[in-house]
């Protein structure tokens, strides 16, 4: 009568000691899995974002920006005092830091929307190349002596972004300086130029080509130069 009884024990503990095993099997398992979950979406989840816009349309003085006119844009008011209507543009600029360590994966916003980088090319002349080459479909990135880095278009010229419209009165001394003819070479034109009935002045001010000079809150200069 013992013996039976003292195998069914024995049974009965082996038992237990299987189940035991079998349910601490897929708590390790689990425990072990959560912190690469996890670490995985921390890589993923890194968005990398254009640093904070210091140019401001509602205070704009003191400053050189890029900004596009159009044919009539140069008149006289009521009072008989020359004004100019201009459109302002700014570039998105990125830290060398977060540009510098950009990886697959990683999300850039450009142009105001998130992109995902499947690929990155950093080249040795500073260039970055963001899914592939422009005439690809991707984006580049390049830095000169701001140190921050920016979106270029074709011929490396910046991709520009509208911050608004202004109506700034011209300073009587006012000069605009146009390198734009590769020919003709530099010409330089005053205020009353554009004021004529019929302005030889050629218009075609656009971001791409032409800056303006505001100093105490009037425009004193303005600069055109060639582009491909």
């Amino acid at each position: 009568m013992k013996k039976p009884l003292i195998l069914m024990i024995g049974l009965l503990c082996l038992a237990v000691s299987v189940t035991g095993c079998s349910d601490k099997a897929p708590q390790s398992e689990s425990v072990e899995a959560l912190p690469q979950s996890v670490a995985s979406e921390q890589v993923q989840s890194k968005v990398i974002r254009p640093l904070p816009q210091t140019l401001e349309i509602s205070t704009l003085d003191n400053c050189t920006v890029a900004a596009a006119v159009e044919e009539g844009g140069i008149y006289l008011d009521d009072t008989g005092k020359a004004q100019m209507k201009a459109v302002i543009y700014d570039y998105d600029r990125y830290d060398m830091v977060d540009i510098a360590a950009l990886a697959e994966g990683d999300i850039i916003e450009l142009r105001g929307e998130e992109v995902t980088v499947n690929s990155v090319e950093h080249r040795e002349n500073g260039l970055v190349v963001i899914n592939g080459e422009i005439d690809m479909g991707g984006y580049e990135l390049f830095t000169d002596d701001t140190g921050v880095y920016f979106e270029i278009g074709f011929d490396d010229i910046k991709t520009w972004n509208e911050i608004g419209t202004v109506t700034l009165p011209v300073n009587e001394e006012f000069v605009f300086t146009d390198t734009s003819d590769l020919e003709k070479g530099e010409e330089v034109w005053y205020a009353g130029d554009f004021l004529q009935p019929e302005p030889e002045v050629r218009y075609g001010f656009t971001p791409y080509n032409t800056t303006i000079t505001i100093q105490n809150g009037e425009v004193v200069a303005m600069t055109r130069v060639y582009t491909p």
